[in-house]
């Protein structure tokens, strides 16, 4: 009997523990803090934090007071928003890599969102890459402020997670304690208990410096630019068709996008040569272009040259018309007063293999001269008869002059 007792005296006291640190554990659950801390593609930092008041403080004259340290130190420039009935304050400012906030929201509040916009920029290495430290161990805290870190209503210790600004290689992050956990493409996360079981003093991350992405992205389209005017140059050699010119072109344009194409998609750092290599893009793909086109001209179009001279001179300056002949239909195709030495050139598509045009020739000082009906074959050139201007003879006063 005696026996009975005692066991079931253990037994109840055995459930009461269990109940009690069950208790425990959920509450220091319920109380676990989280912090986010994203990061811009200017290396700016922003912070969204949650934070659970301690119920033990209820009771107590803190009331909804809630003492928060931030392993970081935000700036003057830093922005904090909260709900309507919850109030933050600084506590402290120009701290070495942490912040005191004074939080005073309803008791009955179950869950404070602090949000923090321009909280803090990420610092750069030896190296040139981008870096955030947090540090969760706040060594450089003096001891009187250490002191409210053991108040019930201080919260220190958070499940951290940082948001990169763009997915990266992973062989370029690089970060501090090894615990932490890659969460996807860009999200890093290490719960609060699993930093105390490491005791690291810090929380880093080390990533590819966004603020060189974006001058690296302004020096592509500056080289691009400066690329589509050496395109300029190229104009003179389509305009004279030079095929021989542009089938080199197209070979070289081909080699260099393809080039260029293997080594962004393959190398590491591919856009870093991307940014190297496109001064040559523009003239790649405008020679690639312009060859493809002529060489589809070449079997699609026709040339109409021909020669025009006033009183025996090459023209210089004269009106040319290129007129397409359909029975005694007559429709301008082009025209153009552009001579070089008296000479003029067409290049015109043709839906027929064969088709009838003419050429008149005129200008403000001479009269119109007409060339003959000739019939164009397409993929051919056809050199047009001689056009020959004269100037207009002024009539001259017959009145005699004298004396009076």
């Amino acid at each position: 009997m005696l026996l009975r007792v005692i066991f079931t005296s253990a037994g109840i006291c055995l459930i009461v523990c269990c109940v009690l640190l069950g208790g425990a554990i959920g509450q220091q659950r319920a109380l676990a803090s989280k912090v986010i801390f994203v990061i811009d593609e200017k290396g700016t930092v922003a912070a969204d934090i949650t934070v659970a008041p301690n119920p033990a403080a209820s009771g107590t004259s803190y009331g909804g007071l809630v003492i928060l340290a931030l392993p970081i130190a935000l700036g003057k420039q830093a922005v904090i928003t909260a709900a309507p009935d919850v109030t933050v304050s600084r506590l402290t400012q120009d701290r070495r890599d942490y912040t005191l906030l004074a939080v005073i929201a309803p008791m009955a509040t179950s869950e404070i969102q602090i949000k923090v916009e321009s909280a803090v920029q990420v610092t750069e290495t030896s190296e040139g890459k981008a870096k955030l430290e947090l540090d969760t161990r706040y060594r450089f805290m003096p001891d009187a402020e250490r002191a409210l870190l053991t108040l019930p209503i201080a919260r220190s210790a958070f499940d951290v997670t940082v948001i990169l600004p763009r997915k990266y290689d992973e062989t370029a992050i690089v970060y501090r304690p090894t615990e932490m956990a890659r969460l996807d493409e860009r999200s890093f996360s290490l719960p609060a208990d699993v930093l105390r079981r490491t005791g690291a003093n810090s929380v880093w991350i080390v990533f590819p410096n966004p603020m060189a992405r974006g001058l690296d992205v302004a020096k592509l389209v500056f080289s691009l630019l400066v690329g589509s005017f050496a395109v300029l140059f190229q104009i003179g050699a389509f305009r004279d068709r030079r095929l021989s010119w542009f089938v080199a072109i197209f070979l070289f344009s081909v080699v260099i996008l393809i080039a260029a194409a293997y080594y962004t998609f393959v190398l590491a750092k591919g856009f870093d040569f991307l940014v190297f290599a496109a001064a040559a893009l523009p003239n790649a793909v405008a020679g690639l272009g312009a060859s493809i086109f002529l060489l589809i001209a070449k079997r699609r179009q026709a040339r109409v040259t021909g020669y025009v001279t006033i009183d025996g001179a090459p023209a210089q300056i004269a009106r040319i018309t290129l007129l397409k002949v359909n029975g005694d239909e007559r429709k301008e195709v082009r025209s153009t007063d552009g001579l070089k030495e008296g000479v003029y050139s067409f290049h015109i598509w043709q839906k027929a293999a064969r088709e009838q045009y003419l050429v008149t020739a005129s200008s403000s000082v001479t009269d119109e001269a007409r060339g003959p009906v000739q019939e164009v074959t397409r993929g051919k050139q056809l050199q047009m008869p001689e056009l020959k201007l004269t100037y207009r003879r002024l009539a001259q006063d017959a009145t005699p002059t004298g004396r009076t």
